[in-house]
């Protein structure tokens, strides 16, 4: 599963973002999904120490390099890799944000610097509809999650070469935070791929408090900046999972290496 040569030179990735659900069982089921798409690179969201397990074990010999930092809660975080992974730095963007991976990305034709994000829900205020007894969000405050991507938008205009960026961001593309990010980096499905590609919630993941026929929010994303060419992206199986992944191949530039990391 190594990067594929482009025609032109440059090198082809591809890529995974997978918010598994800290609590899903289905270990198989999720190295499957993952397995099914052949990435270079796998961002996770939300892997316990189980999951973090199961999968190194299941996926091994497709990602020799990883890097865990798994919880018993939806904080965890992980990258699995074909390519090397080095400077691995584990953060919170937040006081009481969910952990954030940063890492340098070691190819072929120099460093790249990888971002692993998972910010926090808005805080919601539930109410109890009276005609269907359901318990529904009323009002929401997104400030905690405005200033993590403040956070986060700080350490993206500090990195110098070549930048991805994968994760759950828990927000829309309609959003303030939304446009806030695209001034840094470009939305990889939003420029190659194909309908709405809705994430979550994934069918039959909340049945009772969030009736939604299918996933109908886009909360999960692959940004690049401009050095980096997008190819195609698409959604893969969510493995009872409460999101579905994102899957994107891109290109780098031939003779994109440069000093990769922070200014």
């Amino acid at each position: 599963m190594s990067a594929a040569r482009a025609q032109t030179g440059g090198v082809v990735l591809t890529l995974m973002t997978f918010n598994v659900l800290w609590r899903n069982p289905r270990y198989g089921g999720l190295a499957a999904s993952i397995a099914a798409e052949t990435p270079d690179v796998v961002a996770l969201q939300e892997p316990g120490a189980e999951a973090a397990a199961h999968l190194t074990a299941s996926l091994l010999t497709s990602f020799p390099y990883r890097a865990f930092q798994p919880e018993c809660d939806p904080s965890g975080i992980g990258v699995m890799s074909c390519y090397p992974l080095r400077e691995v730095e584990a953060f919170r963007l937040s006081a009481d944000g969910h952990w954030c991976q940063r890492m340098l990305l070691e190819l072929p034709g120099g460093p790249v610097t990888l971002f692993n994000i998972h910010t926090r829900i808005p805080h919601l205020r539930w109410s109890i509809q009276q005609v269907c007894r359901r318990a529904l969000p009323l009002t929401y405050d997104t400030s905690r999650r405005h200033r993590e991507v403040e956070s986060l938008v700080g350490m993206l205009d500090a990195v110098r070469g070549p930048c991805l960026v994968m994760g759950d961001f828990n927000l829309t593309d309609r959003s303030p935070e939304y446009r806030l990010l695209s001034s840094r980096v470009s939305d990889t499905y939003a420029q190659v791929g194909k309908g709405r590609g809705g994430t979550f919630p994934a069918p039959g993941s909340f049945p009772h408090n969030f009736p939604a026929p299918g996933p109908i929010l886009r909360l999960d994303y692959i940004w690049h900046s401009r050095e980096i060419r997008p190819r195609s992206a698409h959604l893969g199986r969510s493995a009872g999972s409460d999101h579905r992944p994102v899957v994107a191949r891109l290109e780098l530039e031939a003779g994109h290496a440069g000093p990769g990391g922070l200014r």
